[in-house]
């Protein structure tokens, strides 16, 4: 799937504040594909863990799963 279709993807899926399980559950499918460790904690955050070498840098990417 390409990063369009990804995004396309995301934004139709109805998460308003509060209640943004649904998208937790889609951003969990994407990330599987991609992601070496997947982490969900208490308050729903997704956190993928893309492993490289040990001496790569590292990137982090943050956004909101609800709806603005």
């Amino acid at each position: 799937m390409e990063i369009k279709q990804i995004i396309d993807k995301l934004l139709k899926i109805p998460a308003p504040s509060g209640s943004e399980i649904n998208s937790n559950k889609h951003i969990k499918a994407i990330f599987t594909k991609y992601c070496d460790e997947l982490i969900s904690d208490k308050l729903g955050n997704v956190i993928g863990i893309k492993r490289g070498l040990e001496n790569d840098f590292k990137i982090m990417l943050a956004a909101h799963m609800d709806e603005i």
